[in-house]
């Protein structure tokens, strides 16, 4: 019999299920991590904060957890790694609140993304750590979660012309990254999962589009490591240029929105852009 659940399927029920208890306790306590001195300590190291650190931890592994219902991992390794990133998250976001890094306007996820180059340069990825990781799983999750904020009201108040502008460039740039790669005699299955990926959104398109055509995994490797090269920089400097140049909020967000071509580093790029906008209209 083939199996119904598959990691996919499970992503999307457990978004839903961790929308629907986040309606029913709306009070949840979010950690905090902004200091500026040893004299914020105090707070940080709150029961308070501590226990919403804890509350976090167990969300986070219950979450982990799921994935063992489609027979991908093992209880004890999922918890070491899940355990392992956690702490390393929590870092990030130490670090990215102190007082010095924000004035930089450093977010957590640059920091994380530091600290996860600094460790695989140093001292590499664990084979333990290897086994356990299910980045791909926490990101479909997340993106269940993160079309909560997607409401009916702000796609109408997009308007036909915002929906029209999003069409148009989707099959712009698919077609004309379809061109330029033929161009250079790239392969079929490389074509499609590269201009999938830069045309709609990143590692996400890449690896549906590497399903969809049966594609090779390796060749799904090298166009998810060439739109994360990519996207890095850009999410360090597209919100700085944006600043320099004094753009609207709005039109710095479509012009992110539409360039850089992996989900993520949007929602990263984004945060920190928010951060600015907040200053723009204070």
């Amino acid at each position: 019999m083939k199996k119904i659940l598959n990691e996919d399927w499970l992503a999307f029920i457990v978004g839903f299920i961790l929308i629907g208890v986040t309606i029913l306790f709306v009070g949840f306590p979010l950690p905090g991590f902004t200091w500026a001195g040893t004299r914020d300590l105090k707070h940080l190291l709150s029961s308070a904060n501590v226990a919403a650190i804890v509350w976090l931890y167990l969300i986070v592994v219950a979450t982990g957890f799921t994935s063992v219902a489609v027979g991908s991992k093992k209880v004890g390794k999922l918890l070491i790694g899940t355990s392992f990133i956690f702490a390393i998250s929590i870092l990030a976001q130490l670090l990215a609140g102190y007082k010095l890094m924000r004035g930089f306007g450093l977010e957590y996820v640059i920091v994380a993304l530091i600290l996860g180059i600094l460790i695989r340069r140093l001292i590499g990825v664990p084979a333990w750590l290897a086994e356990s990781l299910q980045s791909e799983f926490f990101i479909k999750t997340g993106l269940v979660l993160l079309g909560t904020s997607i409401i009916f009201h702000d796609i109408v108040k997009a308007g036909s012309l915002g929906l029209i502008q999003a069409l148009v460039v989707v099959l712009a740039v698919w077609y004309v990254a379809y061109w330029v790669a033929k161009r250079f005699r790239i392969d079929e299955e490389l074509t499609l999962m590269m201009a999938s990926a830069v045309s709609i959104c990143g590692v996400s398109a890449a690896i549906a589009t590497c399903g969809a055509i049966q594609g090779d995994g390796k060749k799904l490797s090298y166009v998810v490591s060439l739109v994360l090269l990519v996207a890095l920089p850009m999410m360090i400097f597209m919100p700085l240029i944006a600043n320099r140049l004094h753009m609207d909020p709005s039109v710095a967000g479509a012009w992110i929105g539409g360039t850089i071509d992996t989900t993520g580093a949007v929602v990263a790029t984004g945060a920190q852009l928010r951060n600015w906008a907040k200053w723009h209209y204070a």
